[in-house]
């Protein structure tokens, strides 16, 4: 579901660290003109979110994407564990859910706007993972792949949320 604020978001009481990542991405696009590189993701905004983002590259011509950098607490609520940071979607997820993976970074690059959703992937271990996540598009710097900037949560008052991010040495919200 593409979104132009928070405000648009289902639910967006259950998702704070979703919700706030989408209004400072509709903010900074409001002021700059213009969407946000990596160079100007600056943790020190919005704290509560480290250990919930992702940033992934899309490769287009390999219809597959690839893990730039995944955080501690996303790793342990997809259930990766150790560092998924250069892996292919494709090495992790099933092939139905690599197309849905992929389809949706092409959503958010093509529309240039962010996209929340639920995911539900299988993965190539049998594993199913479920989560809410927002992806925001970035502007692509000189040289490099498409590049998008995610942060995944689970649902406040989800069991699993207490379990994950005690796990992760984290309290939940």
């Amino acid at each position: 579901m593409i979104i132009r604020s928070a405000h648009e978001i289902p639910g967006k009481d259950r998702f704070a660290r979703i919700s706030a990542t989408a209004s400072w991405f509709s903010n900074f696009v409001s002021k700059a003109g213009k969407l946000p590189s990596r160079r100007d993701l600056d943790p020190t905004e919005f704290p509560d979110i480290l250990g919930h983002q992702m940033i992934s590259e899309l490769h287009r011509d390999r219809e597959d994407g690839r893990i730039r950098m995944l955080g501690t607490v996303a790793e342990q609520f997809t259930g990766l564990g150790g560092n998924a940071s250069g892996r292919w979607f494709s090495e992790i997820l099933d092939s139905e859910s690599t197309r849905a993976a992929v389809g949706v970074h092409i959503q958010a690059l093509d529309s240039k706007k962010a996209v929340f959703g639920i995911s539900n992937y299988l993965r190539q271990d049998g594993q199913r993972v479920s989560y809410a996540r927002l992806l925001c598009p970035l502007a692509t710097l000189e040289g490099e792949p498409e590049t998008v900037f995610s942060v995944f949560e689970l649902a406040k008052g989800d069991p699993a949320m207490k379990a994950v991010m005690h796990k992760a040495g984290r309290r939940s919200p």
